[in-house]
């Protein structure tokens, strides 16, 4: 073998070693990219299926004036926050004198003197609705359950904490912290519900962005992280006349749902590429056929 041969057959075999190492380079790339694609798929799709499970939660034991679903729209397409209530008690106590802004009394009364209260008011009435939450109260961590106070006609709710009632043979009443509420309750349209509260939301700190953050019973000091990498998070309802709504309010009747629609958008990165995904999918909220 000449020097020539050898300078020529070593230029192809490099040659072809290059070839070949780009190839498998290439490969490796789309892989990572392939991987982050279906990390970030599965990502989302583990998001729609916790949510979705909620949403097919939301309105049990609640009437068809309870604001069971909410939808707040984002601003200029901004990532919207969706709210699910559920009742976990049949029994709901209804407020017997009125509940002021102004008023710091550690009572909720369940009974009233006043003529003209309802039927439920007159002492004695809401007896076995006390006595179950009064079982359920003992039950509970530390003797104290969240409790949601809503005004039917106003639409205006509030948790406080529930730890205590009473009954002097004159008058029922449920004890919470002496503070003020932030609206006001009337007597015979306000009731009082034990209920549970999921807000999903997209964090707004720059230290968790992407986010998606679940808030149990507007508890916003101990939001919980339900996963990362979203970029957006929309909610549409759908009615049965097949109208999109991009908002819902507690004026909106949500037993005339026929589905949720939730689209997730998220992106993940593999090496220098920037991996973008949506996925879409509707839900059912069940307990509309309750009602």
């Amino acid at each position: 073998m000449t020097v020539l041969e050898l300078l020529v057959a070593s230029c192809l075999g490099l040659m072809i070693l290059a070839m070949t190492i780009g190839a498998t380079r290439a490969n490796q790339v789309l892989y990572e990219v392939d991987l982050a694609r279906t990390r970030l798929n599965q990502n989302m799709r583990s998001a729609l299926t916790i949510v979705g499970s909620d949403i097919r939660q939301a309105g049990e034991r609640l009437p068809i004036a309870f604001p069971a679903i909410e939808i707040i729209d984002g601003e200029d397409g901004g990532p919207d926050e969706l709210i699910l209530r559920r009742n976990l008690l049949d029994e709901v106590l209804f407020v017997c004198e009125d509940v002021l802004t102004t008023d710091v009394s550690d009572k909720i009364y369940l009974s009233s003197d006043d003529a003209d209260a309802s039927p439920a008011c007159v002492y004695g009435g809401q007896t076995a609705a006390y006595a179950a939450w009064a079982a359920y109260r003992a039950a509970a961590d530390n003797g104290t359950v969240r409790a949601y106070i809503f005004n039917l006609s106003t639409k205006d709710g509030e948790f406080f904490n529930y730890t205590g009632e009473g009954d002097n043979g004159a008058e029922m009443y449920i004890q919470r912290p002496a503070a003020g509420f932030s609206a006001d309750f009337q007597a015979n349209v306000s009731a009082i519900y034990i209920l549970v509260e999921w807000h999903y939301r997209i964090s707004s700190l720059a230290s968790q962005q992407g986010v998606l953050q679940l808030i149990e019973n507007q508890d916003t000091d101990h939001p919980q992280s339900v996963i990362f990498g979203l970029t957006n998070f929309q909610v549409n309802a759908i009615d049965t006349d097949d109208n999109v709504l991009t908002s819902f309010s507690a004026a909106n009747n949500w037993t005339l749902l026929k589905a949720l629609e939730l689209t997730t958008t998220g992106e993940d990165r593999s090496g220098k590429q920037t991996v973008n995904s949506t996925l879409t999918a509707r839900f059912f909220p069940r307990n509309i056929l309750s009602n």
